[in-house]
C-alpha cells in the first residue's frame, strides 16, 4: 500500500501522490472512529449521516478534533469531537491523559454549573 511505498522509497523518490493517499487513508479512519463514537454518544437517536465539517481554528498537535454536523432523524446539530493522540509518546510527553480528564470534569462538574438558574 502507500505506506508502504513510502517507508521503503528513498526520500526523493517519494510521490505526492503517495504521500496523499496515506493522509486520506489516516482521515477517513479517523472518520470512522468518530462516527462511531458519535453514534454511542447519540443514542437511542437515529444518526442518518455524520458529514466532516472544514477544519476551524489552529492545528492540533495534542489530540485530534474533528468538527462535524450531524444529522438525526429529527434535525441537524454541530458538534465538535476531541479525541486523545493514539500516540503513546504525545500523551506521555503531553500529559494529554490529566488534560483529559480535567477537560471532562470541566463539561461535566463546571459549565453546567453556570447555565443553571
Amino acid at each position: 500500500g502507500p505506506l508502504q511505498t513510502i517507508l521503503s522509497a528513498d526520500n526523493d523518490s517519494v510521490k505526492s501522490s503517495s504521500v496523499q493517499a496515506v493522509v486520506d487513508r489516516f482521515n477517513r479512519f479517523n472518520m470512522s472512529r468518530f462516527v462511531k463514537f458519535i453514534r454511542k454518544a447519540f443514542e437511542p437517536d437515529t444518526i442518518i449521516d455524520c458529514v466532516e465539517e472544514d477544519q476551524k481554528g489552529e492545528d492540533q498537535f495534542a489530540s485530534i478534533v474533528k468538527f462535524v454536523k450531524v444529522k438525526l432523524r429529527r434535525g441537524e446539530i454541530d458538534v465538535v469531537v476531541k479525541m486523545q493522540s493514539p500516540n503513546d509518546l504525545v500523551r506521555h510527553c503531553m500529559s494529554t491523559d490529566e488534560q483529559f480528564h480535567n477537560e471532562v470534569n470541566m463539561y461535566r462538574q463546571i459549565l453546567p454549573y453556570f447555565n443553571s438558574p
